[in-house]
């Protein structure tokens, strides 16, 4: 009987500081995050302050060279993601150092060999392009071959859940990446932006790797074929299956760009940045709990433990964070474009539409992590293969059959199309721990607390959007706006921190 109660004493403290590193760490993940948004949205403007548009095409043509590059990964970091939490939670150390290493020896090796053969490619093309467009060629690159290290080490932490350090990290060089970009842009103009763009990329790398040895992240000069094999058999596949849902995400914007003219194009890629943009303010507290979730089944945590908290923690993202954030960011995009940038007010109420799309956008709700835990890449790729159907039959509907052809309609399309795949992945995943009475119910929930927050945006809109009167007005429509929506707003929050049952701890 005394042993019994030791047991249990002993777990619930061990609960309690599992559930204070959960919390510690996603505000301090999370929170950065917010400020390193800031920071960029700061660096953006003022760069194009100081770069016209055809000096910043050249650079846009860099990134894209960086991005194209990163498509023939063959998935061993998005491996390491999903194994090393697992072992970490079996403290096999051994194993661990040797994935480290495969990781790492490996994505160097691949993005070498593709930044040759780009190489090449550019050199045998060389006469098809400007010399601006060469160098910005040679530099993404670089970039992108350097990056290498950072994105490697930046995992290493992610999977140590070192997410303090990391976000230390992260910051310093954020704050390091916006006044170097303005100086050297200032100073030496695209040539600068460039060079500090390799400077930062090497440097960011240079600081991950010193500060890894002090979180016990150690690689030898060595590649497990084993472990190679293994990190290859899902991070190749999910990166293969994972293709659709990628156009899913690009589904609304490549419409528009076909079918609409460029004003239209202009304002719904204004709304929808914004909205990803608010969106991804919680999606590092997805990271964290990722993590956790992992280390959870690697440690042998019971399912209906796991599905528990599962559960708090999408109610939670989506019932308490989302309606604020969808509140806060509605205020003030609206009261920043009608006042700064008044030519832009026709995609607030896009914006507002596709807000309200991010209460199901999938990647915040945590329902990916079981089919990642449990390698079921079949019903992934299902799941991304319906959800890029449905939402092409959203927006074709909406064009085709109802003849509603506004960036508005496209927004309500995305609405519909994230809804539906929502829909699938909460009956689809939650029957594993669930029962479906729980799966209706959380639907139900979710689109609850949705509506009312669009209906309460949407009034707020009709007295916020079409403004733009000068500052004065704005702010004293905005304080207004904001104080009558922040109201209306709280009973959801209320409602939805007790439904979630965020309060009473995680899963007790």
């Amino acid at each position: 009987m005394i042993v019994k109660v030791w047991l249990l004493i002993i777990n619930r403290i061990t609960d309690k500081i599992r559930e204070s590193a959960f919390l510690k760490n996603s505000l301090a993940y999370s929170g950065t995050n917010v400020i390193e948004q800031l920071l960029m949205v700061l660096r953006s403007f003022a760069v194009r302050r100081i770069l016209p548009p055809e000096i910043m095409g050249v650079w846009n043509f860099m990134t894209v060279v960086q991005n194209f590059l990163g498509t023939f990964d063959l998935g061993v970091i998005s491996g390491a993601t999903r194994e090393l939490p697992i072992i970490g939670a079996r403290n096999d150390s051994r194993e661990k150092f040797r994935v480290y290493s495969t990781t790492l020896w490996f994505t160097i090796i691949q993005n070498s060999l593709i930044s040759f053969f780009a190489g090449c490619y550019i050199y045998w093309s060389r006469y098809h392009y400007t010399n601006s467009e060469i160098i910005a060629s040679v530099a993404g690159i670089i970039i992108f071959l350097i990056s290498s290290l950072y994105t490697v080490y930046s995992t290493f932490f992610l999977t140590s859940q070192a997410f303090v350090r990391l976000s230390k990290i992260s910051l310093a060089c954020a704050f390091f990446d916006t006044a170097g970009f303005v100086l050297f842009s200032y100073l030496w103009g695209l040539f600068g932006l460039m060079g500090i763009s390799v400077i930062s990329t090497f440097l960011r790398s240079g600081v991950f790797i010193y500060f890894g040895h002090f979180v016990g992240i150690h690689a030898r000069l060595q590649i497990s074929l084993v472990a190679l094999k293994r990190l290859l058999s899902f991070g190749f596949f999910l990166r293969v299956i994972d293709y659709p849902n990628a156009l899913f995400n690009m589904a609304t914007v490549l419409w528009v760009t076909k079918f609409m003219n460029l004003e239209s194009l202009a304002l719904f890629s204004m709304a929808q940045g914004f909205a990803l943009q608010a969106a991804s303010l919680n999606t590092r507290v997805g990271t964290v709990y990722t993590m956790r979730f992992l280390e959870q089944v690697g440690s042998g945590t019971p399912r209906d433990v796991i599905g528990r908290q599962l559960k708090q923690y999408l109610l939670f993202q989506l019932l308490v964070i989302m309606p604020f954030i969808s509140w806060a960011s509605f205020i003030a995009i609206t009261f920043i474009t009608n006042t700064i940038i008044p030519n832009y007010a026709g995609a607030n109420k896009a914006f507002l539409i596709l807000l309200i799309s991010k209460f199901f956008y999938v990647l915040n709700s945590g329902l990916t992590n079981p089919w990642m835990a449990e390698k079921k890449l079949i019903q992934r790729g299902a799941a991304n293969i319906f959800g890029l159907f449905v939402m092409l039959g959203a927006i074709a509907i909406q064009w085709f059959v109802l003849k509603n052809r506004s960036i508005c309609d496209v927004a309500s399309a995305s609405v519909l199309g994230n809804y539906l795949y929502f829909v699938y992945m909460v009956i689809a995943v939650g029957k594993i721990y669930w029962s479906i009475p729980d799966c209706i119910k959380n639907i139900l929930s979710v689109t609850a607390a949705a509506v009312w927050t669009f209906c309460v945006l949407y009034t707020g809109f009709l007295f916020m959007g079409d403004y733009a009167q000068g500052l004065l007005a704005n702010i004293k429509i905005m304080i207004k706006v904001a104080f009558l929506t922040g109201i209306a707003i709280l009973p959801v929050l209320a409602c939805g921190s007790k439904i979630s049952e965020v309060r009473g701890g995680w899963a007790k």
